[in-house]
């Protein structure tokens, strides 16, 4: 909650209002607090069926641990050409695997 609220202040608050601390009153700290909170109940009183958050949640999480992972593990500790042909962020390494770069397992 409270990095959220941290987050949040910059785009409420005035220019300069966040660089020096304790220039935020408590008064706005609780109501920006309460509003996050208002949102998030308002969010989870919307969805009726917590079965299909979670069905989401792990097909995701399915996805992610069987195929994307072990092909960025693979091209991180194999193939360091792959990596920084492709550049050093995620995204570059997103891009090799989704090229089809660390999809081969097997001999060499």
């Amino acid at each position: 909650l409270l990095p959220l609220r941290d987050n949040i202040l910059p785009f409420i608050l005035p220019d300069g209002a966040m660089t020096q601390p304790g220039t935020v009153s408590r008064r706005t700290l609780a109501v920006v607090t309460a509003g996050i909170l208002g949102a998030v109940l308002s969010c989870a009183l919307m969805v009726p069926n917590a079965e299909l958050i979670c069905a989401l949640t792990g097909s995701s999480a399915a996805v992610v641990l069987a195929y994307i992972l072990p092909s960025a593990l693979f091209l991180a500790l194999h193939d360091k050409d792959a990596v920084e042909d492709a550049g050093e962020d995620w995204g570059g390494l997103a891009a090799a695997v989704a090229a089809g770069g660390g999809g081969h397992v097997g001999p060499h």
